[in-house]
């Protein structure tokens, strides 16, 4: 036992001869675990987007990337005249018309008549 370092003395293994920490790895292991991992970080890159479907017609809004205090976060409406296949659209309104990334659009919500709302207001029936 004398001569060796305590690291040697507990793990059998010189800490100074790096020869001896050579860990045989079988290389067709590495190249099917590596290939799962890109597979997978590929799968959940392809999740996070956001899927855009948007016809010719189409009335959006365009999110105002210069924002003030009291800005509107989106101007318009907006009617989509053409799509293009790398994730720009057309858009134009009376004053003009402008190539944007699909990102920045979102499409109208309409809103339902309210005619039967109005009628059915709450009551106070507690009095």
């Amino acid at each position: 036992m004398i001569g060796l370092s305590p690291s040697e003395f507990t793990n059998n293994i010189s800490v100074f001869d790096p020869l001896q920490r050579v860990i045989k790895i079988d290389r067709s292991e590495v190249i099917t675990r590596s290939d799962y991992f890109k597979q997978k970080s590929a799968e959940n890159m392809t999740d996070k987007y956001r899927k855009y479907e948007h016809q010719i017609g189409e009335t959006v809004y365009l999110k105002n990337e210069k924002l003030d205090k009291y800005a509107n976060k989106w101007n318009g409406p907006f009617k989509i005249t053409s799509l293009n296949d790398n994730q720009t659209v057309w858009i134009e309104n009376e004053l003009k018309k402008s190539l944007v990334n699909i990102r920045r659009v979102r499409p109208k919500e309409e809103r339902a008549e309210c005619g039967d709302c109005l009628n059915d207001q709450p009551t106070n029936d507690k009095i």
